[in-house]
This record gives structure tokens, sequence and C-alpha cells, in this order.
């Protein structure tokens, strides 16, 4: 009789857990590179959405930088399949540079959110450097990741 309870209870969980995504519906995407590049995909991580009518959470979490710039300003941001976020709206982050000087400092940097109305299927999602788009800021000097790992959840 325990033992049944006890299955009982396990596939009781095991469905908890299914209905609630935990295990099932997730990706992490890790490397150990630097990427000194300025402009353009950092790193990309295939994902396969099962539904149509959810929301996809991403974050980005690693080591970034900009320097030997003044008055600069670069972006990292997620696409999904080379396109950024609509709704509800872009999924970024920011680093502003004003009077650095030699300045090379590095520093972990955490972007997350989550988009509405990715498609079901295969989700090609891609963490991007760029500029910062509106402020008429010249692009800076950008470096992903130094001396950790850095990772896309989805």
């Amino acid at each position: 009789m325990v033992a049944k309870g006890m299955l009982l209870l396990y596939f009781l969980a095991l469905s908890i857990v299914q209905v609630l995504g935990y295990g099932y519906y997730w990706k992490e995407c890790t490397w150990r590179k630097e990427d000194p590049k300025d402009q353009g995909i950092i790193w990309a991580c295939e994902f396969q959405k099962q539904a149509h009518d959810t929301g996809l959470p991403v974050y980005y979490s690693g080591n970034i930088r900009i320097s030997g710039c003044h008055h600069c300003c670069t972006r990292w941001y997620f696409t999904f399949n080379g396109v950024e976020c609509s709704t509800p709206g872009a999924i970024d982050g920011a680093l502003y540079q004003a009077h650095a000087g030699n300045l090379n400092k590095h520093e972990h940097g955490h972007i997350e959110g989550h988009c509405h109305h990715v498609p079901a299927g295969r989700v090609n999602v891609e963490v991007r450097i760029g500029p910062c788009t509106g402020t008429g800021l010249p692009l800076g000097n950008g470096h992903t990741g130094f001396a950790t790992l850095s990772r896309i959840f989805i």
C-alpha cells in the first residue's frame, strides 16, 4: 500500500512538473570564448518551441565591456530567427562610456526578458551586439566574454 501511494505521488509530481515546464521545455547554451566584435551575432542557440500561443523567456549572462572611446555606446540584444522581439518589446542592454580614458573594465552583464508571438517550431535564439539605436552615439569598442562561462538560457 505504501509503495502504491509513493508511486501515485511520483506520477502526480511528474504531472505537475510537466505542466509547469520544469526540466522539459527549456535549454541552456554555454560557451567560454572571448569575442571582440562590435557588431553581429555573438552566439546562437537553437530551440524547439512547443506551442505557438506561449511567450519565450530568455536571458544572457556573461562578461561585457566597451573601451577605447569617448561618449560611445554599445548594445547587446536578442533576436529570434534574426528578428528582434516586438511584443512586449526589445530584449536588450547597453553600456555607455563617457570619460574613461584607457579604462578596460570587463563586467558581468545580465540581459533578460520574454517575447510573445514567436511561432512554434525551430527557433534560432541569438545574442547580438551593435550600436545603441536612436541615441546618435558612436558605436563603442565592444567585447563579449572574458575569463568566465557565458550562457543563453531559454
